[in-house]
């Protein structure tokens, strides 16, 4: 999967008048928080992920790997809508009780993950490759509706690439030249709001922290990877999250389920040696309440 060259280094917008200095150069004078950023989200199942992201951009495009994927997030919609439901609890959901009647479904592709009416495993590299270099052209032309790019679950996506890749025989018996292959596919996504200037989301599932376990070895015990938004090969952990501008961990708090049914999930935004963490901003407190627009905002990014 590559992106066009030619459209992912153009800047969809045109650029600020620039400063000369005193060297005769071109400065860039542009707050780099006025740039939408490219997030990543990962925790367990269930944690919230995918409504976290439709909370904070709802008027994104989303690409995802099944039809029930945002099943979630249409729950949460005709939940905010039921007469019993108060501005409180709303609230306490991380979400602005302005937008209980105003929210809806977001626009959405599917790439399922077979061949219809098979059981052939789909390449997803040609259909991705097509959404992008669509979203991107729309960007240079001005007729982009959307506000970003979200991929749900990008995990999956990630593993079906690896699989497509593993299958192609023309990499023969190459291994490095697949993990090179692997590693551009996300160099290439991570190109997409610095060119059209627009949110990129990754929802992920969690890779637990690998120790090194083998008895006698000097390292035995040690960490080898860090925990983080989960990858077919696991260095390739590390380049996602370099490659984002927003990294957040949501974690379900253990033994948190009161009596009353409600659960207790939260950011951890703290950095931690064995679970990424990224957000690039200061004030926050080790570990925050949901409310990933919120977050965001309070860090100084000025979203649309």
């Amino acid at each position: 999967m590559k992106l066009s060259r030619s459209v992912a280094q153009s800047d969809a917008h045109d650029p600020p008048t620039p400063t000369v200095d005193a060297l005769g150069l071109k400065l860039d004078t542009a707050n780099p928080l006025d740039c939408p950023p490219a997030v990543c989200l990962y925790g367990p199942p269930g944690a919230g992920k995918s409504r976290e992201m439709f909370l904070a951009f709802p008027n994104c495009l989303y690409v995802q790997t099944s039809k029930t994927v945002l099943q979630p997030v249409e729950s949460f919609i005709h939940w905010m809508q039921r007469p019993d439901v108060t501005d409180k609890m709303i609230e306490d959901a991380g979400c602005d009780p302005a937008l209980r009647y105003s929210l809806k479904l977001p626009n959405k592709v599917t790439i399922p993950k077979y061949v219809p009416g098979t059981n052939e495993p789909l390449d997803p590299r040609p259909t991705l490759d097509k959404i992008i270099n669509t979203y991107l052209a729309a960007s240079m032309a001005g007729t982009n509706p959307y506000e970003g790019l979200v991929f749900d679950e990008w995990t999956e996506f990630a593993h079906r690439i690896q699989m497509a890749i593993d299958l192609d025989s023309s990499y023969g018996k190459d291994g490095f030249k697949r993990i090179k292959s692997l590693k551009e596919c996300h160099y290439h996504l991570a190109e997409v709001p610095r060119a059209t200037n627009t949110v990129l989301g990754l929802i992920c599932h969690e890779l637990e922290p690998v120790f090194d376990m083998k008895e006698g070895t000097p390292t035995y015990g040690q960490l080898k990877y860090r925990g983080g938004p989960k990858m077919p090969i696991k260095p390739l952990t590390h380049e996602v999250s370099a490659a984002m501008d927003v990294v957040l961990r949501i974690v379900i708090e253990s033994g948190s389920a009161l009596g009353d049914g409600y659960v207790k999930r939260q950011y951890v935004t703290e950095i931690q040696k064995e679970w990424t963490c990224k957000i690039r901003t200061w004030g926050m407190k080790p570990r925050e309440p949901l409310g990933l627009r919120s977050l965001l905002t309070r860090g100084g990014y000025r979203l649309k």
